[in-house]
């Protein structure tokens, strides 16, 4: 596991909103998680990511500003969260936004689904985000924000519709991450919340889909079901990590911000 940084253009920090705060982003080099990255750099934090592949990595780093970290690391691996803080503590010395991103989605026929399978689901999307908020405690002081990027799949009346019924050990997954206990973070002054969203917004929701056809069939019958028509755009996802990373939501705590055009709503 390396870390590796790269110059780019400063961003001025005079007057922005996280001047002075560091933010790491997991499974940031890419989609959601850079977009995410790009503008708390903008509002004027030092920013860390974490992704798997170092090629992608590097042309993150080269879309961010001065000092950014780059991490390659592996959510729900130990020691691969352990070394990201102790990369971050090095680099910056405290942590003030954790946006836990990083995550991934395996289809499988139902006999298909081994222990394995299982253990990969509940590694990355469960443990990973166990492990990586218990190492970040230690570099977080009162007034930090946790924020969880949980699913779409929380919305149950989404899979019965979308006709999906293989996603569920996800859906489980997602679900022990949307419990995750506020009682640890709470007196220590450390806010946790979460946000879920339309899988069509991110890069990697094509990704998740056994064929291209089978995902843009899932793409377009969710839109002909949303109330608004249309999918969300990145920047309304962003807007609603940026949101929950800032003063702003200081009031806020063990929410979980829908960001579906009301589909599991109306």
């Amino acid at each position: 596991m390396s870390a590796t940084s790269m110059n780019a253009t400063s961003i001025p920090t005079m007057n922005l909103r996280f001047a002075g705060k560091t933010a790491l982003i997991t499974g940031g080099s890419h989609g959601i998680g850079l977009a995410t990255a790009k503008q708390l750099a903008a509002d004027g934090a030092q920013i860390a990511i974490t992704g798997t592949d170092p090629e992608e990595l590097a042309a993150a780093l080269r879309e961010l500003p001065q000092g950014t970290l780059a991490i390659n690391a592996v959510a729900g691996i130990p020691r691969d969260t352990a070394a990201t803080m102790a990369h971050v503590r090095e680099a910056y010395g405290q942590l003030d936004i954790l946006f836990i991103n990083e995550t991934v989605a395996i289809p499988a026929a139902s006999e298909a689904k081994n222990n394995t399978y299982l253990e990969q689901i509940f590694d990355v999307n469960f443990k990973g985000t166990f492990f990586t908020i218990q190492q970040a405690l230690p570099l977080m002081d009162r007034g930090a924000s946790v924020i969880i990027n949980t699913s779409w799949l929380n919305a149950s009346n989404w899979q019965d519709e979308v006709h999906m019924p293989a996603r569920w050990i996800l859906t489980a997954a997602k679900a022990a991450v949307r419990s995750y206990a506020n009682a640890e973070l709470t007196p220590r002054g450390i806010r946790l919340n979460a946000v879920n969203s339309d899988p069509a917004s991110t890069s990697d929701a094509q990704d998740t889909a056994p064929t291209g056809e089978l995902w843009h069939e899932m793409a377009d019958r969710l839109q002909d079901q949303m109330p608004l028509a249309t999918h969300a755009t990145w920047d309304q996802i962003v807007d609603a990590v940026v949101f929950l990373a800032s003063d702003e939501s200081s009031y806020m705590l063990g929410s979980e911000l829908t960001i579906d055009g009301a589909m599991s709503h109306i």
